[in-house]
């Protein structure tokens, strides 16, 4: 996400990145954490924007997306971005999830894309228990969400498929809401191919909403 932050300052928008507890460090360092201290961080990031600015946009990239849409439905912000968010992941081994995470707290992950490059060779399965727990707040919340909207969705996106972004659509509370489609990316969106027509698409999205900037 540091790209779109960097393109929006560059712009003249004040950009505040969060860094999630246990992320960024090591894929050990997410166990122990929940879904809820990660909601409760971007929380306290919103608070301490309201504190410098009148006016406060949530975005958020797959799980991020997740947490702003869950933050946007309790404390409603100007307007929302949420990229390549599930609403559901679909995997029937999740159905054993419990029973693997005691017997391989981690395991290996696919090969990236070069243009959207992952960063852990591997992940916890304690995490990923924590994030279907926010996908399920998320969607019970999805209704309450009415800020206005923009949704960012690949057609290339291995990860979170095209229908998934019309469930989020469809359920997402706002009366002002549109989904941009791109073409190429993968589930990466602020690191692939398309980068720079999301980045735009972000921007025009803002500057509809405080015109005079």
């Amino acid at each position: 996400m540091r790209g779109l932050g960097r393109f929006l300052a560059a712009h003249g928008w004040t950009a505040l990145g969060i860094r999630l507890p246990g992320h960024g460090t090591r894929p050990e360092d997410l166990r122990g954490f929940t879904w809820r201290d990660w909601a409760e961080a971007v929380a306290t990031g919103v608070d301490v924007l309201r504190s410098r600015c009148a006016r406060v946009f949530l975005c958020g990239l797959s799980l991020g997306g997740i947490l702003v849409l869950h933050e946007a439905a309790r404390r409603p912000p100007d307007g929302l971005i949420a990229m390549a968010v599930p609403y559901r992941i679909r995997d029937l081994r999740l159905y054993l999830l419990g029973i693997w995470k005691r017997l391989f707290p981690e395991v290996g992950r696919p090969p990236a894309r070069p243009t959207a490059a992952l960063p852990y060779p591997r992940y916890s399965l304690q995490a990923v228990e924590e994030v279907l727990r926010a996908l399920r707040a998320m969607r019970a919340a999805l209704p309450d969400a009415r800020a206005p909207a923009l949704l960012i969705y690949s057609w290339a996106d291995r990860t979170v498929r095209p229908d998934q972004g019309w469930e989020v659509y469809h359920r997402l509370g706002s009366a002002d809401k549109v989904i941009h489609w791109l073409a190429r990316s993968g589930h990466g969106i602020p690191e692939d191919i398309d980068r720079e027509e999301a980045f735009e698409a972000v921007l025009r999205f803002l500057r509809r909403r405080i015109p005079e900037r």
